[in-house]
């Protein structure tokens, strides 16, 4: 099967490279693409995966693709969700068909903005081909 995962932003060529080793498909939104434009393209291409830097994914996106499993986030901001922090009563936390990667840096650099594209892109392998345990993985306890 071949995954489909829409980058929000630009991602490093790493996570292109860790994703094109179980021959996922990487789209790339516009950078000027409203949420009109981005519920379009993840309902259109039937994604499997959002990768996102700061941008917020919300509900409205998540129900688009009943396809979608990840959302992985890369250097995340204080809008990356619609409250931050996310409350673990959340109902983000229970829905089979999302997993809730951090991590949120601290300290930017382009080393650590390699290795947290590194993990979100590893992590979405992983929920992508269904490891039932999957490092950085936020809403599994």
């Amino acid at each position: 099967m071949k995954y489909k995962v829409l980058a929000l932003k630009e991602m490093d060529p790493l996570g292109h490279k860790i994703l094109e080793q179980i021959g996922a498909e990487v789209l790339t939104a516009p950078e000027t693409a409203s949420e009109e434009e981005i519920l379009d393209l993840i309902a259109k291409n039937q994604v499997d995966a959002i990768y996102s830097r700061t941008d917020k994914v919300d509900r409205a996106m998540m129900d688009a693709s009943p396809r979608l499993k990840v959302v992985a986030k890369q250097g995340a901001g204080l809008d990356v969700f619609e409250q931050e922090p996310l409350p673990l009563s959340s109902e983000l936390f229970t829905m089979e068909n999302v997993v809730l990667t951090p991590p949120h840096t601290a300290a930017s650099t382009n080393q650590s903005g390699r290795n947290c594209t590194y993990l979100a892109c590893q992590g979405m392998v992983d929920a992508l081909l269904g490891h039932q345990r999957i490092p950085n993985q936020a809403n599994r306890f």
